[in-house]
């Protein structure tokens, strides 16, 4: 994926990258050239990427059900490229997703999750784990979902005193989730204490800003039968 800008020379990229296809011929791979015109190109939003980033080079793995992006990080040469072949082929590549940077310290009560550290809120399997999902574009501009979920979570705590209690938000406009999806936003994801796997319950639309109404909720999740919360989960 290039810039198609005046003053933009890509010639020796694109010879570099035509060699790698005569490399990897008979592997069974597409080679595509795309041109991103400007900060506004289709591409960048299907890439998840940045116009400031390209040029880049991506291996899409389509699976049927979904588009999986791993991004090349490194020179754009043959031997670059073949060896990225590789480290796919053998299964050593993490999966590309849009991040923001994780916050250095967050000391508050509903922590700032991000792609990057989004795992990490999971690893303490014995804490109850909520996560508000929001879509925001303009981070400056007040967040009434995110205050509200505050809110209803320092009311939540004082109620479930004998509960270890995570509270997390995410803004999905500047973050991608793998495995999760969530069609309605805001959303809210729950991972109850104790658990073995993975496992998600999905509230979608988190259809109402008033604390009461998402305290009752958040305390009816967490004491929901475990046999009855898994037929609505998802892995």
């Amino acid at each position: 994926l290039v810039k198609k800008q005046k003053g933009v020379n890509n010639t020796e990229l694109i010879e570099e990258f035509h060699r790698a296809q005569v490399a990897l011929r008979g592997q069974k791979i597409h080679f595509v050239i795309a041109h991103a015109k400007n900060r506004k190109s289709d591409y960048l939003h299907t890439f998840s990427i940045n116009f400031d980033q390209l040029p880049a080079v991506f291996f899409v793995e389509d699976n049927l059900t979904k588009m999986v992006r791993y991004l090349h990080e490194g020179p754009l040469t043959v031997s670059a490229l073949s060896g990225f072949y590789d480290k796919w082929r053998a299964k050593a590549l993490i999966p590309y997703h849009r991040s923001e940077d994780a916050p250095k310290e967050d000391k508050n009560l509903v922590r700032t999750a991000v792609s990057k550290n989004f795992y990490e809120f999971l690893k303490d399997k014995e804490s109850h784990v909520l996560v508000l999902i929001y879509d925001q574009k303009n981070p400056k501009e007040p967040c009434k979902i995110c205050t509200a979920f505050e809110q209803a979570a320092g009311l939540t705590v004082e109620a479930n005193r004998d509960k270890k209690i995570m509270f997390a938000k995410l803004n999905a406009e500047h973050n991608e989730l793998s495995n999760i999806d969530l069609y309605e936003l805001p959303g809210l994801l729950y991972f109850p204490a104790k658990r073995e796997t993975e496992i998600h319950h999905v509230q979608t639309p988190l259809d109402t800003y008033k604390v009461k109404q998402i305290v009752n909720h958040l305390n009816h999740v967490m004491t929901t039968n475990i046999e009855d919360l898994l037929k609505h989960t998802e892995l």
